[in-house]
């Protein structure tokens, strides 16, 4: 790629991952097919940044919508107990998690664009690995101490901290 459309490839690359991750900026120079993204800067020198901080949910915000979950998960759990498998409350529950996040995307943005397709699929990464780091692997942890760990393990532990 010739050199002169760095000036404008890297700006675009950095606008697309600032606004996957929540970044603000604005641009100068207007850009065919942008969308959404706004303009591609004509420098990066162009680029103005305004950091929005991790969306932690204030104790206000958690009282208006943790009745309305509580009575989510009461449903999912009634019409889960109807089913003869016991397994059923997750098919409810990838629905529910997956028409909610279809409906806020539709509400709040519309149309659908690779960088709000990337934020979600993010959000439910992040969800599945805080929820394993908080709740799976301390119960795996305490279930190796009670019934052994697989024994391969110990022999590829000892090849790593002898390297």
């Amino acid at each position: 790629m010739p050199f002169q459309y760095y000036n404008y490839i890297i700006p675009l690359i950095l606008k697309v991952v600032i606004k996957i991750f929540g970044l603000s900026y604005t641009g100068s120079t207007p850009a065919l097919g942008a969308g959404r993204l706004g303009s591609i800067p004509s420098s990066p020198t162009n680029l103005n940044f305004k950091i929005f901080y991790m969306p932690y949910i204030p104790q206000k915000d958690r009282k208006q919508l943790d009745p309305i979950i509580d009575q989510l998960a009461e449903k999912i759990n009634t019409l889960s107990g109807e089913q003869e498998n016991e397994s059923a409350f997750a098919g409810l529950l990838n629905y529910t998690c997956t028409r909610l996040a279809l409906k806020i995307m539709r509400l709040r943005f519309g149309k659908v664009r690779y960088w709000i397709i990337a934020a979600v699929t993010g959000v439910f990464k992040n969800i599945s690995d805080e929820f394993y780091r908080r709740l799976a692997a301390p119960y795996e942890d305490k279930q190796i101490v009670k019934n052994g760990d697989v024994d391969l393990y110990a022999e590829y532990q000892k090849e790593i901290s002898n390297d």
